[in-house]
């Protein structure tokens, strides 16, 4: 009888490159000693892109529970998992080194940092069911963290909330040349509903929350993300709408060299409970553009109690809304919550005092 099928691991396992990659031919499945690859595959029963990436798993040296100071040589996805889990900890440690002062990036952050700079592997560009997104490439992640704390303004990394109904909307400069424009998306979807237990390797979709990632060329071509086919597993990537993953990746290899493009974000259906999902928004290619002026565009008095305001935002940056009722003191009160800017332009309503007609307004930065 032949083994019971395992569920894919988010991670694959892979022999080492002792000369370092050079092409994707190198990325090879881990065997056994009798030569059978035993790396899980995907797709999920749903079709989604399983494992996310691979790293090296092969003849690993490893702790031992046969003694305190025991150690061995291990193979396995095992043994892949805890590398990928120790370099994004290196990883999010550099993060901290760069931001000391900002809160910690969201775990679908850390999810599209590595997809996005993970080394091509397999047969054909983009994902697959047997190499996912590719060799994760810790050198590279950490890179681009760093390109993001000194080039431009989360030219490279970006948290936006997507509000039901709404839209994430931004431009890029598009490096051109040899540099591939590569937008990835990850988000924390939120929790479906369990299969019975009666139910067997059900297709049955599980994303609950379905985003969409477009990219607009100069000239007006709309750029889908990668989709994979689940019933013909072994075929390139197509350009399409994804309705099964909460990752998609869309890249333009002949970018127009300074040609803006349109990045834009927006979801199927409604979201869940009618509340907001986080997007984490990963990208390379692209030249960073100097910070716009945080200026107050508009300012309205829209209804007895409520005014609006505007102001010219970064896509991903937290603003606070703050008042006084005297120019000179005693000092600035938040109105309203923190907001995160989806697009270049914010506005927002706010309660109006009419019995206070001297009140003063400013927008400030918060991590």
């Amino acid at each position: 009888m032949g083994a019971a099928p395992t569920a894919p691991s988010p991670d694959g396992y892979v022999f080492p490159i002792p000369g370092g990659y050079t092409n994707a031919n190198q990325v090879v499945l881990g065997q056994d000693a009798a030569g059978r690859t035993f790396s899980s595959c995907g797709p999920t029963d749903d079709g989604r892109i399983k494992p996310d990436v691979v790293a090296d798993g092969v003849q690993l040296i490893t702790t031992d529970s046969d003694a305190d100071n025991d150690v061995n040589i291990r193979s396995g996805t095992s043994f892949a998992a805890p590398s990928v889990t120790g370099a994004i900890n290196l990883l999010r440690q550099r993060y901290e080194q760069l931001h000391p002062e900002t809160p910690p990036l969201r775990a679908s952050t850390w999810k599209a940092l590595v997809i996005h700079t993970a080394d091509e592997a397999g047969l054909h560009p983009g994902p697959d069911y047997r190499f996912g997104w590719g060799l994760m490439n810790t050198r590279r992640a950490a890179l681009l963290l760093g390109q993001n704390a000194t080039n431009g303004w989360k030219a490279f990394l970006k948290e936006v909330r997507l509000e039901p109904g709404g839209v994430i909307e931004f431009s890029v400069v598009a490096a051109g040349g040899t540099n591939e424009l590569r937008i990835t998306h990850a988000w924390t979807d939120a929790p479906g509903v369990a299969e019975s237990v009666f139910t067997v390797d059900s297709p049955a979709l599980k994303l609950v929350n379905d985003l969409d990632l477009r990219v607009i060329s100069p000239s007006g071509v709309t750029n889908f993300p990668y989709v994979l086919d689940p019933v013909t597993r072994t075929i390139a990537a197509s350009r399409a709408d994804n309705f099964r993953d909460n990752v998609e990746q869309v890249v333009i290899t002949n970018a127009v060299a300074n040609g803006v493009y349109m990045v834009r974000i927006t979801h199927k259906g409604t979201l869940t409970n009618n509340m907001g999902q986080w997007d984490s928004i990963v990208l390379s290619g692209v030249v960073p553009q100097s910070k716009s002026t945080l200026r107050i565009t508009d300012f309205a008095i829209t209804g007895t109690n409520t005014l609006m305001m505007s102001w010219d935002a970064v896509v991903g940056q937290n603003y606070q809304v703050q008042y006084r009722n005297n120019v000179e003191g005693p000092g600035w009160t938040d109105i309203g919550g923190v907001i995160n800017a989806a697009q270049t332009n914010v506005s927002v309503t706010l309660p109006y005092d009419a019995q206070q007609p001297h009140r003063f307004f400013q927008v400030i930065e918060v991590p």
